[in-house]
């Protein structure tokens, strides 16, 4: 097995010996190029490059990001292991973010085998997909160069199309045969291409449709509008990608065509010498025939069996009368007796019984030829006659329906004169009036003279156009007294005409709407009322339909959301609303379809984007079957009202940050008190008394070993009580730094190695109370690890920026309920602390699973 070329980036010849140790423990076969500058690495990128590289982070003037930004422009397959002890867990992530396969902490190097491998893994599957992928690619290429070489050498003209959609391409034939450019049959699309007259297009096109391809003839366009007929062959196929395409081939049979019609002339020419009678006999879309004086068959056009089903074989020798529908015997019998007594027979109508059972119409001429004792006769399928002739019949009662059962008033007015033809029933009631047909409106109607109807009728008689009317004013003198009553009328004044397309009167049309008129001018005044009132109200008034758009908003509900009333109607109540309130707002009106009214307080956004708090009384709008038709609210605007009480609120909870400042103040003062105490007054005393025991041990025999014990015990005390008095006395933090006084505190507190802290991002330029306020909740968190972790390992960081300052600390201890222990001395310490300054605290714990705390201290 080749072995493994690795690029080692890394400046400490101890970590390049571990992980070159620590391979070939693994058994791993490779050889390791060292580098510690960008300049290597450029070059060890450009002469050999490497099968994987494994960087460390910091380098003099280079690191890891900078080095996987030069390998990903050389090779974005090349695998990239970080190999770090001196980054965060975070920058390892983004790094990986960024491209790289894997990262190793130089601490659990024992993953360094297992990640190599894996990242080689990854590498040599993304090659395979690669080559497949390019694999696939060359077969398509090579699909395509045939299709190509066979769609621009094919002698029939070739168009590639979306299916029912636009052409794609046209070969060199195609473009031939059209007198046209590539580009300019694409243009002009396949409608424009095709004589859509020709009902072989629609019939291929639905072919192809219902089983993916056609074939047949087709008339073409060419470019100068000349037509030419040509044999197509048309298939819906998908390319190389599974999209749907349809492929049309197809030529010019213009001259084949041109070779069949000259075929047909000449056979035309030799029909022509054949036997007139024959011809006809064959031709003719109707059945001529002769019958017998028995009533049987002799001759049968070729008709007969396109109108019957019979051929004229199977009716040689048949009696006529078999095929006569039973009713229509007698008088066809009567009709053939006619004929036969010399009576030429014309439009003589009866049915006849089809072979496959239908009925067929029939209209028949006959004549006796006494010669020939034949009957000669010729008859037609009136079957569409009939068909025609029951829709107008239909049709006609149709007519006469609406006519006399339509909703509205109808007439026609014929002549200049307005003479009356027709007038519904409805009509008659409006004017209240009888037998006007054959009378003029004027007669029937003298007072519309004063009103200008008469001059619109002039207009539509005279012009042809159209006359709408809308709610016009119409006084009748229904009693003939000279008292008029008003109508108010919609009507339509059309022109009538004759079968020669002039104007020899006038329909009308007309339906009454006096009852809606006068009701709407109720409701307009009791709505004018209404305004009158909802516009003065001193609360917002806003209305809303079953589906939660605006309908109504009075002006004081504008001012409150700062809209015009034209913005605000047609909008839903949640355009007025930010996204998190919308759900309460829609569960609300889901109470409302209920029947429920309530007040509640809800916000809103105006127009400016200032949030507003308002109070709703809001009932719902229910018809008279029960439906939900919307709601109506009353709205007050309560902002002012609600900062007010926030205010108030605030006030009250500055007020008690400052007494739990003065508090830890005061415990701060009584700490340094109790401190100094012990070590400036009662320290001196434990000394003095060492100093007397000292002499006395010197001085004396027998009592030395007591004397010594009690000179060891007071020293122990004197030793205790000054670690008292460090860890009671406050720190002079304007003259000390935070970090060094931390550093202290652990080394007095844990082991070497147990506690790993990062200040790299702290600020030691801050208030000096904040700096106290982050030594003591430091300070008390160890103490709580100490008394209850028993944590092996502990992480702290601080870091900083213009706003607010962050500790964050880590231990794998054994965790705790933190409902339970919430209330405890300690932590209740390190929120009353971290609450004084308005910081927040974060504690993410649970029974073994350690601790994080992360506490946020604003700066000012």
């Amino acid at each position: 097995m080749k072995p493994i070329n690795i690029l080692h980036i890394e400046d400490d010849e101890e970590d390049v010996a571990l992980v070159k140790l620590i391979l070939n423990k693994a058994g791993i076969s490779f050889t390791q190029t060292v580098i510690s500058n960008k300049q290597s690495l450029l070059q060890a990128l450009q002469e050999n490059l490497p099968d994987i590289i494994l960087s460390d982070h910091s380098l003099p003037a280079f690191n890891s990001l900078e080095a996987l930004k030069l390998v990903r422009q050389k090779s974005i397959h090349l695998p990239f292991i970080l190999v770090t002890g001196n980054t965060s867990e975070e920058f390892a992530v983004s790094l990986i973010k960024a491209g790289a396969d894997d990262y190793i902490l130089k601490d659990r190097m024992e993953r360094l085998p297992s990640a190599l491998w894996k990242a080689l893994e990854k590498v040599e599957l993304t090659f395979s997909k690669i080559k497949l992928q390019e694999e696939a690619a060359q077969k398509i290429r090579v699909s395509e160069a045939k299709y190509r070489s066979f769609f621009e050498s094919s002698m029939d003209g070739m168009l590639l199309t979306i299916t029912d959609g636009q052409i794609l391409a046209a070969n060199p034939a195609a473009c031939a045969l059209f007198q046209m450019t590539e580009e300019e049959i694409c243009a002009a699309g396949r409608l424009a291409l095709v004589d859509l007259s020709d009902p072989n297009v629609m019939k291929l096109i639905e072919e192809r449709r219902r089983t993916g391809r056609a074939q047949g003839e087709v008339t073409f366009i060419r470019k100068d509008g000349k037509k030419f007929m040509a044999e197509i062959t048309s298939a819906i196929i998908k390319d190389a990608f599974g999209q749907e395409r349809t492929s049309m081939i197809f030529r010019d049979i213009t001259e084949r065509k041109k070779t069949e019609q000259r075929l047909i002339d000449t056979s035309k020419i030799l029909r022509q010498t054949l036997d007139v009678h024959e011809k006809i006999m064959k031709s003719s879309l109707d059945v001529i025939c002769s019958i017998d004086e028995e009533g049987k068959f002799v001759n049968v056009s070729a008709a007969c069996e396109e109108i019957w089903g019979y051929t004229s074989l199977e009716l040689y020798g048949k009696p006529y009368l078999n095929l006569v529908v039973e009713e229509d015997v007698e008088i066809t019998m009567k009709s053939a007796r006619s004929i036969m007594n010399g009576i030429v027979a014309t439009n003589f109508e009866n049915r006849y019984i089809h072979k496959d059972g239908s009925i067929v119409p029939m209209l028949w001429s006959g004549r006796w030829d006494e010669n020939d004792k034949l009957m000669y006769c010729i008859a037609k399928d009136i079957t569409d006659k009939k068909r025609l002739e029951k829709a107008f019949t239909i049709e006609r009662q149709r007519f006469l329906d609406l006519y006399l059962q339509a909703p509205s008033c109808m007439g026609i007015l014929k002549g200049s004169d307005y003479v009356y033809e027709m007038a519904n029933p409805l009509y008659l009631q409006l004017i209240d009036k009888k037998d006007i047909i054959g009378k003029t409106v004027k007669e029937v109607l003298p007072e519309l003279a004063d009103q200008g109807i008469f001059e619109l009728l002039d207009s539509v008689y005279q012009t042809g156009k159209t006359f709408f009317a809308n709610e016009m004013l119409i006084k009748f003198d229904f009693y003939g007294t000279g008292e008029l009553v008003d109508r108010y009328l919609n009507f339509i004044y059309q022109a009538h005409r004759n079968g020669e397309g002039q104007i020899d009167g006038i329909f009308f049309f007309v339906i009454d709407v006096t009852e809606q008129v006068l009701s709407r001018h109720k409701i307009e005044v009791s709505e004018r009322k209404f305004r009158q009132i909802v516009e003065t109200a001193q609360e917002g008034i806003w209305m809303i339909d079953e589906h939660n758009k605006t309908t109504f908003v009075n002006k004081r509900m504008c001012e409150i959301l700062e809209y015009e009333e034209e913005e605000m109607l047609g909008k839903t109540n949640l355009f007025f609303k930010e996204e998190d309130e919308q759900e309460v707002a829609l569960q609300q009106i889901e109470r409302r379809k209920k029947g429920i009214s309530e007040t509640e307080e809800s916000r809103f956004v105006t127009k400016s984007g200032r949030k507003i708090c308002t109070q709703l009384s809001t009932n719902a709008i229910i018809d008279k079957d029960g439906t939900y038709k919307g709601a109506l609210a009353m709205v007050n605007d309560i902002t002012e009202k609600k900062e007010l009480e926030l205010q108030l609120f605030n006030e009250q909870i500055n007020r008690q940050k400052q007494i739990t400042r003065a508090a830890l103040e005061a415990q701060e003062n009584e700490r340094n008190y109790l401190g100094g105490e012990l070590h400036d007054n009662i320290n001196q005393i434990l000394a003095a008394v060492t100093l007397q025991l000292t002499f006395c041990y010197e001085n004396f025999g027998s009592e030395k070993q007591m004397l010594n014990n009690a000179k060891q015990n007071v020293e122990l005390a004197m030793s205790e009580i000054r670690n008292l008095s460090h860890k009671l006395v406050t720190h002079r933090f304007g003259e000390e730094l935070l970090v060094p006084m931390i550093n202290n505190l652990i080394l007095q507190l844990f082991a070497p190695g147990m506690v790993k802290m990062d200040f790299s991002k702290f600020d030691e330029n801050i208030a000096t109370e904040i700096k106290l306020t982050l030594y003591r909740i430091i300070q008390e968190h160890l103490n709580n690890i100490i008394k209850h972790a028993m944590a092996q390992h502990i992480y702290i960081s601080i870091c900083s920026n213009d706003i607010a300052t962050c500790v964050l600390m880590e231990d794998d201890g054994v965790g705790f309920n933190l409902n339970q222990y919430r209330n405890g001395v300690g932590i209740t310490n390190i929120y009353n602390r971290v609450e004084s300054y308005n910081g927040t605290v974060a504690i993410n714990t649970e029974p073994g699973k350690g601790c994080k705390l992360k506490v946020v201290l604003p700066i000012c």
